[in-house]
C-alpha cells in the first residue's frame, strides 16, 4: 500500500479543502462522506473547519485494508464497501442529505460512474446550501480517440455557437499540452486528459440535471428520461461516427435530435463553480481531480441544455492547475 502523504496529493487535498465552505453547522451530523483509507488524512482538516468526527462517513471497499481503516478511523463511521453500496443504507436510515463527497479513485472514474451519481444522491442540496463534490481517479487509462470524439460531439450537438466548441476544444487541450511539456516521462498522452475531462463533464450535466428530489431530501436519478430521450441521440451520435472512418485529432459531429431533448426537461440542481488538477502520484501515475460546487434552484427555470452550457462555460473559464512532483502549483491559463 503507497501512502497519500507527498507533496503532490497534499497540495490537492489543501485545494480542496479551500473549495469547501470556510465553516460548516455544526448541529447538523452527518456533514460529509470520504474513502479515508488507512491514514485518513483529511481528518483533521475537516476538524479545522468546525466537522466533528461523528459528522463524517468513510467508505472502504477494499476489504484487505479495512481493518487498519477501522482502527484510524478516530470516530468516523466507517461503511464497508463503494459510495454506491452506502447510499441505501444511509437513505434506510433516514440520515439527513449531506453537504459534500470527496471520491478517490485508483481507477478511472468511467468504472466509478455508480459510485459518483450514489454521491449526487447523497448530497442533494437543500434551498440555503451549496453541495460540494470532488473526484480523484487514475488518468493512465485514457479515453481513445473515438471516446472523445464521442464526448464532444455531444456538447457541440447541445452547444449553439458551432464554431466556438471547436476553438474552445483546441485552448482546452492546448492548457494539457503545455501541462505535458512539464511531465517526465508521462504514461498518459496530453490529449487523454481532455478526453477524460469531457466524459467527466458530461456525466456532471447528466447526474445534475436528471436528478429529481424524491423522500426524505435524497436525489433521485431519472433513468427514464436518459434511456427514453437522451440515450438515442447519443447512439446516432456514434453512428455517424463509426461511418466517418478515422482520422486524426477530435472528429466532431453535430446531432439534432440531443439538443431537442435537452430542451424537454428543466434542472433543479446548478453548478457555480468547478476546478480541474493534473498532477503524477509519487510513483508516476498521472492523475486528474476536478472538484464541482452546485445548488438547488427553482425548477422550471433552466433546462438540460442551459445546464450544459454552464458546465461547458465554466471548465473553459477555470484555469487549468498543474502540480509538480515537489507540490509547485502551475496556473494554465487560457
Amino acid at each position: 500500500m503507497h501512502s497519500h502523504d507527498n507533496p503532490p496529493k497534499n497540495k490537492v487535498r489543501d485545494a480542496w479543502m479551500d473549495f469547501l465552505p470556510a465553516s460548516f453547522d455544526i448541529d447538523r451530523a452527518p456533514v460529509g462522506l470520504y474513502l479515508p483509507g488507512a491514514e485518513n488524512l483529511e481528518l483533521d482538516h475537516y476538524a479545522r473547519k468546525g466537522i466533528a468526527p461523528r459528522q463524517l462517513i468513510g467508505c472502504e471497499r477494499d476489504v484487505a485494508i479495512l481493518p487498519e481503516v477501522v482502527r484510524n478511523a478516530r470516530g468516523i463511521r466507517v461503511i464497508a464497501g463503494a459510495p454506491a453500496a452506502a447510499a441505501p443504507i444511509l437513505m434506510r436510515e433516514r440520515i439527513a442529505p449531506i453537504r459534500f463527497a470527496n471520491l478517490d479513485f485508483e481507477g478511472g472514474y468511467e468504472t466509478h460512474v455508480r459510485d459518483i451519481l450514489a454521491a449526487l444522491r447523497l448530497t442533494a442540496p437543500c434551498c440555503d446550501d451549496s453541495s460540494d463534490l470532488a473526484v480523484t481517479s487514475y488518468a493512465a487509462r485514457g479515453h481513445s480517440l473515438r471516446d472523445g470524439s464521442l464526448h464532444a460531439s455531444k456538447f457541440r450537438s447541445t452547444l449553439d455557437d458551432h464554431e466556438m466548441v471547436y476553438t474552445q476544444l483546441r485552448m482546452m487541450e492546448r492548457r494539457y499540452e503545455i501541462a505535458a511539456t512539464m511531465l517526465a516521462n508521462p504514461y498518459a498522452r496530453p490529449y487523454s486528459h481532455l478526453r477524460r475531462e469531457l466524459g467527466f463533464m458530461w456525466w456532471m450535466v447528466m447526474g445534475l440535471g436528471l436528478m429529481d428530489i424524491g423522500r426524505h431530501g435524497y436525489g433521485a436519478f431519472d433513468t427514464k428520461f436518459l434511456s427514453a430521450r437522451i440515450s438515442p441521440g447519443i447512439d446516432a451520435i456514434e453512428l455517424r461516427l463509426n461511418g466517418n472512418g478515422h482520422g486524426e485529432g477530435l472528429r466532431l459531429v453535430r446531432e439534432p435530435m440531443l439538443a431537442m431533448a435537452m430542451e424537454e426537461r428543466t434542472t433543479i440542481l446548478w453548478p457555480t463553480a468547478f476546478r480541474h488538477i493534473l498532477y503524477y502520484s509519487p510513483s508516476g501515475q498521472p492523475m486528474q481531480a476536478w472538484f464541482l460546487k452546485y445548488w438547488r434552484i427553482e425548477g422550471g427555470r433552466y433546462s438540460l441544455r442551459d445546464l450544459c452550457r454552464q458546465v461547458w462555460d465554466l471548465a473553459v473559464r477555470t484555469p487549468l492547475t498543474f502540480i509538480s512532483a515537489d507540490g509547485m502549483d502551475v496556473t494554465i491559463n487560457n
